[in-house]
């Protein structure tokens, strides 16, 4: 995983969206990254808007226009399903150029890494 700047002594959740490339356009490659640390050996975690600070946006693209920015709003809830296994559920928002943008986390499963 590149180093985005999180702690390398908590566990790191990373949501990825990728948008598909438009036919007969060059490097126009979208990435979206929502970074979530939780602590090592918990077995469950939730993140509110007063522990924002461990989420973390990511846009890579070729436009020269990356982003790593904090998070504006959002919650995660955590559960440990088994020794690697990890259930993630809520959502974030993140403000780009004066737009708002929300991702939903609906039971999604993660595997630490």
């Amino acid at each position: 995983m590149p180093d985005w700047g999180m702690p390398t002594d908590r566990n790191v959740f990373v949501y990825e969206v990728k948008y598909n490339d438009k036919p007969n356009k060059a490097d126009d490659e979208l990435t979206e990254y929502i970074l979530i640390q939780a602590a090592k050996g918990v077995s469950e975690f939730a993140i509110d808007n007063s522990t924002l600070s461990n989420i973390r946006y990511i846009r890579s693209c070729f436009c020269g226009q990356d982003v790593n920015t904090k998070i504006e709003s959002g919650n995660v809830h955590g559960v440990k399903v088994s020794d690697t296994g990890w259930m993630l559920s809520g959502e974030v928002t993140v403000t780009l150029t004066g737009l708002q943008k929300r991702f939903y986390l609906k039971s999604q499963s993660f595997e630490k890494r």
